[in-house]
């Protein structure tokens, strides 16, 4: 199994067996789109900065667990995520600095960049 989105905000689950279906609509585009194997769970970070957890499940029909609107002075377009330890989101865009996000405990932290250049 595996799940793709795009620019319309639905994220489908699909197959090799050419099953294909809609499993949930997040408003804006998909920007991230990362599996959260703690939780069987799927993270969606859309466009207009909504995280949103949705909870895998192959027999009943489930809605989002987590939705929480991030906060960035970035480009939103630029959103770039990954996971960098147990249960731990980082986010960057253009601005200079990461945010991270620990998904257990609902903390964030703030970790400043400055201008090596200078």
């Amino acid at each position: 199994m595996f799940f793709f989105g795009g620019k319309s905000g639905v994220v489908c689950l699909a197959d090799d067996a050419n099953h294909c279906s809609d499993v949930c609509k997040v408003g804006g585009s998909i920007k991230s789109l990362l599996f959260y194997e703690k939780e069987n769970s799927v993270i969606i970070i859309t466009s207009t900065l909504l995280l949103v957890m949705f909870k895998i499940s192959t027999s009943v029909k489930t809605g989002p667990s987590k939705r929480v609107k991030l906060s960035i002075s970035g480009d939103p377009q630029k959103l770039q995520s990954i996971w960098i330890g147990s249960c731990l989101l980082a986010t960057c865009s253009t601005e200079n600095m990461l945010r991270m996000w620990h998904l257990d405990s609902d903390d964030s932290y703030v970790l400043t960049l400055h201008n090596l250049l200078s």
